[in-house]
């Protein structure tokens, strides 16, 4: 047997490989194009994100806004929303407790 080089040398072969994987060779998945599916679940991706993009630039534009009135409020709404983000971490947090403690086998 001749030796193929290590550029053309396949690694699966394509029972190996699967459906999708044979698919996205040929450039398409489930009958669309790989460009037109990521631009989906692009679109899909940025509904859920959304909220808590404008969330956080809410918070930005008002430090902005509260720094032209002075130091001193500036530094107090920093205050404030350092305080808030950390109860919402703290909340996100015991969420995840939530639903991992009980499932536990202690």
């Amino acid at each position: 047997m001749k030796q193929q080089s290590k550029k053309s040398q396949q690694l699966l072969s394509k029972r190996e490989l699967g459906a999708f994987e044979i698919e996205m060779q040929h450039g398409h998945v489930n009958g669309k194009s790989i460009r037109a599916k990521t631009w989906d679940e692009s679109k899909k991706m940025w509904k859920i994100a959304a909220p808590a993009v404008a969330q956080f630039s809410i918070q930005f534009v008002t430090i902005t806004f509260v720094g032209h009135l002075g130091e001193v409020e500036l530094v107090a709404v920093s205050v404030v929303q350092n305080v808030l983000e950390g109860f919402v971490f703290g909340i996100m947090v015991s969420s995840v407790c939530n639903t991992v403690t009980p499932r536990s086998n202690l």
